[in-house]
């Protein structure tokens, strides 16, 4: 069965209760009119005879449609009947001078609720010729309709133009308004259809979906649950009762995103939740409205296992990569020593001796050095925090490096107020400034200052203190940036790759910051920030 007999179907049996109301309506007349003996017993007989076949027609249509005979044809005995009893009642009523004439309009309208307009200009067409044979038989007096004298033949003329008229106005406005009716009803079977498609999708994507989903109403009482959330939770039946006290936190909490540690059948489990509100409103006449709150429940015990597991390795990695590099550094030196002290042992004179036993000083402070740094990244030494001149440091280390003959042809400028003081750690401070302040000199020409400077940050770049070292070298490659402040990274092919790391160190050590960035003129500038640090507090 096609949509269009579909509709035709469900349609008939409204009409068949219409025609068998008109039908009532008939009989009720015709025995007040009977009774008050208003025209010819002949009459009467007509009318009682169409109202009996009314009743007869309705009865045999409903047991074809109930017998599920093609709608098309109900409709159309339906329409070809109630045609010929508008015509039988016209005729029985006097023909031109008829009260009944609105019957052929009913079986219009019952075309337009049919089928529509075409079946509604047909109908119009049929009643239209119908009646004008009525007419003319009358007005010839073939039938008279039960009139002794006929009126005049201009009623016969005004009579059929106004009803031709009605009869197609009325076809028209009835099926335009019948094919928008049929035209919702498709638009409102066809969306039913789509929102029925569209709730299984939803219901079975909720279904499939491998994380738990779960609606929780404003009373705590879980709503809906998937088989995912029942799986992740340990627990088939969560809907229709209280939230596990696991995921209550989460519930109340306006956060989105949290993280729950429990024991979930003797195991721990770690979960991961999102929180969202979803609100339906409880109808057009009240203000409020039902907050259900959604939770989407992911087991990540897995992922966190393996995330451990990876930082396992990448210790692992590290201390293996920690060792070759300290390893190699180690082995220079002492290669230097060994030699050294070796034709130490044998005769050779003393500006040789000299110069073998300066090696070895050399060689022992550089390894002094590098075990040094090593013990202040792998295990740094608590802060001991005091009341520091800054300016006045920074002025010790540009003398240092003046009396240095290493750096006899460098220049240190210092921009600094006069005095700037700051509880902080001053050996491990003066340690990080030296080892970037050694990168810079080491990165700068010999014609090229490198420049300190120290500054009080005003409140809208954060407050604290900014302490700069900058070079006019050659610069660092972005890419390299991203791993300088790492152990045993080095662009220096005799670094140990720890002096930045160690500057790190000390720098966070001190609730501060380091950076590199490209300086305006060429070079490199090396940025601390320091918070500003409340005496009695700085380190701790």
């Amino acid at each position: 069965m096609t949509p269009t007999t579909t509709g035709l179907a469900r349609r008939l049996p409204w009409l068949l209760v219409f025609r068998a109301v008109v039908a009532t309506a008939l009989l009720v007349l015709t025995i007040a009119a009977d009774i008050a003996e208003w025209q010819q017993p002949l009459l009467f007989v007509a009318l009682y005879g169409v109202v009996a076949g009314s009743y007869l027609v309705v009865l045999g249509l409903a047991l074809l449609l109930r017998a599920q005979v093609s709608p098309v044809v109900i409709g159309a005995v339906h329409l070809t009947t109630i045609l010929l009893a508008a015509a039988m009642v016209v005729q029985a009523t006097g023909g031109v001078e008829s009260g009944f004439t609105f019957l052929y309009v009913l079986a219009v309208l019952d075309g337009a609720i049919i089928g529509g307009r075409p079946v509604a200009l047909t109908m119009a067409t049929a009643a239209t010729l119908a009646f004008g044979a009525q007419l003319v038989l009358q007005l010839y007096e073939v039938f008279t309709a039960g009139l002794v004298v006929l009126p005049p033949p201009t009623q016969f003329i005004v009579a059929f133009v106004t009803h031709l008229a009605a009869l197609y106005l009325v076809a028209l406005l009835a099926g335009h308004l019948a094919q928008l009716l049929l035209t919702a009803v498709d638009e409102a079977a066809a969306a039913r259809t789509d929102l029925r498609r569209a709730e299984g999708f939803m219901a079975a994507a909720v279904e499939a979906l491998p994380v738990g989903l779960l609606t929780v109403g404003e009373d705590g009482i879980v709503r809906s649950a998937n088989p995912a959330a029942a799986r992740i939770l340990g627990d088939p039946a969560l809907v229709g009762r209280g939230l596990p006290a696991a995921l209550a936190e989460a519930w109340r909490s306006t956060d989105q995103v949290h993280e729950v540690r429990v024991t979930i059948a003797g195991r721990p489990v770690v979960l991961g939740v999102r929180r969202a509100e979803l609100r339906h409103a409880l109808g057009s006449q009240r203000a409020t409205a039902d907050t259900s709150v959604i939770l989407l429940v992911e087991d990540r015990t897995a992922l966190e296992e393996l995330q451990a597991s990876l930082r396992r390795q990448e210790r692992l990695a590290s201390i293996g990569q920690m060792a070759a590099a300290i390893a190699h550094d180690l082995r220079n030196p002492l290669a230097a020593i060994s030699g050294a002290v070796e034709l130490l042992a044998n005769p050779i004179d003393e500006a040789t001796r000299r110069r073998l036993e300066s090696i070895v000083r050399r060689e022992v402070e550089r390894l002094d050095h590098l075990v040094g740094d090593l013990l202040v990244y792998a295990r740094p030494p608590p802060l001991e925090p005091t009341a520091t001149d800054l300016a006045a440091l920074l002025c010790d280390l540009q003398l240092f490096v003046g009396q240095d003959p290493t750096w006899k042809e460098r220049r240190v400028v210092v921009d600094a107020p006069a005095t700037l003081v700051a509880e902080v750690d001053a050996g491990k401070l003066r340690q990080a400034i030296w080892n970037l302040l050694r990168n810079a000199l080491e990165a700068s020409p010999p014609d090229r200052p490198v420049e300190l400077a120290l500054a009080e940050r005003d409140q809208d770049g954060g407050g604290g203190l900014l302490l700069r070292v900058r070079d006019y070298g050659a610069g660092v490659a972005p890419e390299m940036r991203a791993t300088l402040f790492e152990p045993f990274h080095t662009t220096k092919s005799r670094g140990t790759g720890l002096g930045l790391a160690v500057v790190k160190r000390i720098v966070e050590a001190h609730g501060g910051g380091v950076m590199l960035r490209d300086a305006v003129g060429g070079g490199t500038s090396a940025e601390i920030t320091l918070p500003a640090l409340v005496p009695g507090k700085a380190g701790r």
